[in-house]
Parts: structure tokens; sequence; C-alpha cells
């Protein structure tokens, strides 16, 4: 990811310097900023599915769609009414007709 972020910008001086003779500052920063804005956005693509991923079709739990998951998030057991227990829905499964 750092060495895309870094062809992106170089690259991007790189092409003004090739096309322009002389690029006025103003010329290069706001190549700079859009070179920056895409490899932020190059980032965030590549991070999401890196992190997140897409969930494979066999994958266990893949077909649970209604099951809920109850997770305790500190302190000694408690009964069900306790605020400190959250449930967790499985992501809704969209069909595809």
């Amino acid at each position: 990811m750092f060495g895309a972020a870094l062809a992106l910008t170089s690259g991007s001086l790189a092409a003004i310097n090739r096309f322009v003779t002389q690029p006025s500052r103003l010329v290069e920063v706001a190549a700079l900023v859009a070179a920056n804005l895409a490899a932020t956005c190059l980032r965030f693509v590549l991070l999401r599915h890196w992190v997140f991923g897409v969930p494979r079709q066999g994958a266990e739990g893949a077909e649970r769609g209604s099951e809920m998951t109850t997770i305790r998030l500190s302190g000694p057991p408690s009964p069900p009414d306790d605020p400190c227990t959250t449930t967790v829905h499985p992501p809704i499964q969209r069909s595809t007709r």
C-alpha cells in the first residue's frame, strides 16, 4: 500500500515535469493533492477488502442467516436483561434474482 501511494505521488510529479516545462508551484501542489486523494481512495479499498474481505460460500456461519449471538462486554455473568450485554445480528443476506 505504501509503495502504491508513493508511486502515485511520484508518478504525478514525473508526469507534470514531462508534459510541462516549467510547472508552477500551484500546478505541482494540485497534482500532489489529486495523487494523495487517489492514494487515499486506493488505500481505503485495499484495506476494506483485506480486513473485511468477501465471505466465502462454504465458510462456517455463511448459511446461518437468522441466528443471533450474544456477546458479554465485561464483568461476571448476569441476567439476560443486563444493559452490558448486547445482541449481534448477522448481516442480511440479499438474494440475487
